[in-house]
């Protein structure tokens, strides 16, 4: 396929998942089969697990599953794919996946039309934004001076440091803004039950609520206990790409609006 070409750098899956859905709610959908790959991208598959599902298919069986032959989302529409790859929430791993996918496509990084890393703020929106300019500029890119800004250029380049501005925490306060308007009652009654939990209560252990006692524990909590309602027995990313937390309703919420139109103008989307 000719035509745009981007590489999106996420921490984790479920931010796979909600970057996803948004690039489907603007029109674009994901690849399911190898053959569906633009060449751009065939560097990424692997070749033994696409034999495998090769030989699987011609025995009459249903072949591999598609994520065993190429581990990044792939999103498409006509004139544009849009790769989106998880560094499983070890920040110090963009400049590396940025230097190693520069040296494995044709042409580079400089030959696609958009790079962008969206990490998380965590507790320090500033240092999380230093981070990825490090590693912007460690793959030989321009880095923005801010974040959410996208410079233009070949390639065009931009950071989104999660939740948006210089807020603290990451995707879990976007998606609590998304849960307000479709299930406002659920994110209600999650906030009452996280809320009325005793952390200090002796029937406790110092490690039973370690997680709960960060600064964002309890938001975490909120986003969990309202995934576990839409979806009982699986786990946030699962309702993330199963549910309405990205929908029509809620794509004009601000910081999903500012990540929509982030990645309208990094992968040149209409």
């Amino acid at each position: 396929m000719n035509g745009h070409h981007s590489y999106l750098l996420v921490e984790g899956q479920q931010d796979v998942y909600f970057v996803g859905r948004i690039l489907e709610e603007l029109g674009l959908h994901s690849a399911q089969r190898p053959e569906q790959i633009p060449g751009k991208w065939s560097p990424f598959l692997d070749d033994v697990a696409r034999q495998r599902d090769h030989a699987e298919r011609q025995a009459g069986r249903n072949g591999i599953p598609f994520w065993q032959m190429f581990k990044p989302a792939c999103l498409l529409s006509q004139l544009h794919s849009v790769v989106v790859e998880r560094v499983d929430g070890n920040r110090a791993k963009f400049g590396r996946t940025l230097r190693a996918t520069d040296a494995l496509i044709d042409g580079g990084l400089a030959s696609l039309t958009g790079v962008g890393v969206v990490p998380d703020a965590d507790v320090d929106a500033a240092a999380s934004l230093a981070s990825a300019q490090a590693a912007l500029r460690s793959a030989g890119l321009a880095a923005p001076n801010s974040n959410q800004e996208v410079i233009a250029g070949n390639p065009n380049t931009g950071i989104f440091v999660l939740p948006g501005g210089v807020a603290q925490g990451g995707l879990e306060q976007v998606l609590i803004d998304c849960g307000e308007v479709v299930y406002p009652a659920l994110i209600a009654g999650a906030r009452t039950f996280v809320g009325g939990v005793d952390t200090d209560s002796a029937a406790y252990s110092e490690e039973d609520m370690r997680e709960m006692n960060t600064p964002q524990g309890p938001i975490k909590a909120v986003v969990g206990s309202v995934s576990s309602v839409l979806k009982p027995g699986s786990t946030i990313q699962v309702s993330v790409l199963r549910d309405r937390w990205v929908s029509d309703a809620t794509l004009a919420t601000p910081r999903v609006a500012a990540i929509v139109q982030f990645l309208k103008s990094l992968c040149g989307l209409p």
